[in-house]
């Protein structure tokens, strides 16, 4: 590529894009390591009941991103192919978050097993539909090797940080609680 035609990437908007892998992993590292202690100490969910539950989402994860990253390639609109869903996924996301820590009391096993698992699935669902073209966005933002490497070593700055704030923090905020 011409280095006329390469688009510089300001470090607002890499920052910026740091700030989304921060968020995505956040949620996606505090809801792996805590969600079934959740369902089992706080909801009184039996753990095989919530375990396979969350396993009926896993096994649609294996369909859902590739099919996501099918959709996210085809994808035109006035937003571009990637942000669209960024824009439109965010408050759903938000709400099936809240839904997965939100198990009504009195469940029995079979109606505890269907609402964690239609909760997690659409969770899943969600988190592949912001995730997937969140990360291929970064390499859509500039053509050049140089800036495109650097955006995403700044991005894998927020990743880090996610992953270690989900782990560390989601055990002190819940410690304050009990």
């Amino acid at each position: 590529m011409n280095p006329a035609h390469a688009r510089r990437i300001p470090l607002g908007q890499k920052l910026s894009y740091s700030a989304g892998g921060f968020a995505i992993t956040l949620l996606i590292s505090s809801t792996a390591i805590f969600l079934l202690n959740f369902y089992t100490d706080v909801a009184l969910v039996p753990p095989a009941i919530a375990s396979s539950a969350l396993l009926i989402g896993k096994v649609w994860d294996t369909i859902n991103d590739p099919l996501m990253g099918w959709m996210s390639d085809r994808t035109r609109s006035r937003h571009g192919r990637r942000r669209v869903y960024l824009i439109y996924g965010a408050l759903p996301l938000v709400l099936t978050t809240i839904l997965l820590f939100s198990v009504p009391r009195g469940l029995d096993s079979l109606w505890a097993f269907i609402w964690i698992a239609l909760t997690y699935t659409a969770f899943d669902t969600l988190f592949t539909l912001i995730s997937l073209p969140y990360n291929a966005l970064g390499a859509e933002l500039t053509d050049d090797y140089d800036e495109r490497t650097s955006l995403m070593a700044v991005g894998a700055i927020g990743t880090v940080l996610g992953y270690v704030l989900g782990g560390v923090a989601t055990r002190s905020i819940v410690g304050l609680f009990t």
